[in-house]
């Protein structure tokens, strides 16, 4: 196709490509302006029709051209309202779009997703976008802002229902490839990954990787560590808080007798973050029908530090005054509550040199 040196101009200044004599400067503000530009003129319906039947190359700059424009949150609700979401699901699942086209693609659906109320989709786009996001997430030459915003789309889908849980688990990697990000050098990515698996829960895939003491360990020891991060430590948290609440015989063993869950709960109930003691109270209040786990509580300082946790928030309302109800619910089931029978406790020396209380005939 011919184009006229107006039209190599105009395209030049959409894409924020410059000659070698121009100096200019480009802005965020100024690529949000024609961004802008774009949607108001139709563009965006432009792009979902040139789409259709394109070549490869059309098909990648389709993509790259939707991912550019994701980048501006107000305009994502056009671009779900006006096709670009289906588009964008289309070529990251298509098998002769490019590798780099299916990136791109994919990258544009978590950047969707990242602030767009999942509900306001179709059954059919929630369920399409995940295996898009899932391989993104699983692919080695994609950047950590990639991954990032792909968990965090990961992580709206997974709150909206059985189905979207389902999905995500049931693709190739599911659990294991969120697992994996947990390990990632990124701290955001750590965290996102942390959540996205959080929102999973109660989901038996979920369930049956926390019954894994090996794999507690890693949640436990993101709990702990608030200091450094208190966002991942919340989320990490909440999800024992939920696990302890599971019915699930081989999950409460694994959380009372061969990990260090309880002993976190009550660290973090004087740990200073109202959020992270909230979690811990509620964790333990699911634990107090365990005989076995009573005995550990009060033998890890639970009472005192719910007396601790309850005086504090009385002096500091304004801060503490949502955790005082679950607190003081908290402290008097557990000391209310039936320890195991001694004849049934044995001590058992751990791996480690540590002394560890467990039911009798494990």
């Amino acid at each position: 196709m011919d184009i006229t040196p107006e039209q190599l101009e105009e395209l030049q200044r959409i894409t924020k490509q410059k000659n070698d004599d121009e100096e200019e400067e480009d802005t965020p503000e100024r690529v949000a302006f024609r961004t802008q530009k774009i949607v108001q003129n139709d563009g965006i319906r432009a792009l979902v029709r040139l789409a259709d039947g394109a070549s490869e190359s059309t098909q990648l700059q389709v993509a790259m051209a939707l991912r550019q424009m994701a980048v501006e949150v107000p305009v994502r609700g056009s671009m779900v309202q006006h096709g670009a979401f289906r588009v964008c699901s289309d070529l990251a699942s298509s098998p002769t779009a490019s590798v780099k086209c299916v990136r791109e693609a994919a990258w544009c659906l978590g950047k969707i997703l990242v602030t767009t109320n999942p509900n306001v989709l179709t059954e059919a786009q929630r369920l399409d976008a995940i295996p898009p996001l899932m391989r993104l997430l699983q692919d080695h030459k994609a950047d950590d802002l990639m991954h990032f915003e792909a968990l965090l789309g990961l992580t709206n889908l997974a709150s909206v229902d059985d189905a979207t849980k389902n999905r995500i688990t049931s693709e190739k990697g599911g659990v294991r490839t969120l697992e994996y990000l947990q390990f990632s050098d990124h701290e955001l990515v750590r965290r996102a990954a942390t959540e996205c698996m959080t929102n999973l829960l109660p989901h038996p895939k979920v369930i049956e990787h926390l019954r894994d003491p090996e794999k507690l360990k890693l949640w436990v020891g993101l709990s702990e560590d608030y200091e450094t991060d208190l966002a991942t430590a919340r989320a990490a948290a909440g999800a024992l808080a939920m696990a302890a609440g599971i019915e699930d015989e081989e999950l409460a063993e694994s959380l009372v007798n061969k990990s260090a869950c309880i002993r976190v709960f009550v660290e973090l109930l004087v740990c200073g973050q109202p959020e992270l003691a909230h979690r811990a109270a509620v964790g333990i209040s699911y634990l107090v029908d365990l005989p076995t786990a009573v005995t550990k509580l009060k033998k890890e300082g639970a009472i005192k530090a719910l007396k601790r946790l309850l005086k504090t928030a009385q002096e500091e309302k304004a801060m503490w005054g949502p955790v005082a109800g679950v607190a003081a619910e908290t402290l008097r089931a557990v000391e209310a509550a039936k320890e195991a029978d001694p004849s049934e406790v044995v001590v058992e020396v751990g791996g480690d040199g540590g002394f560890d209380i467990s039911a009798a005939g494990e």
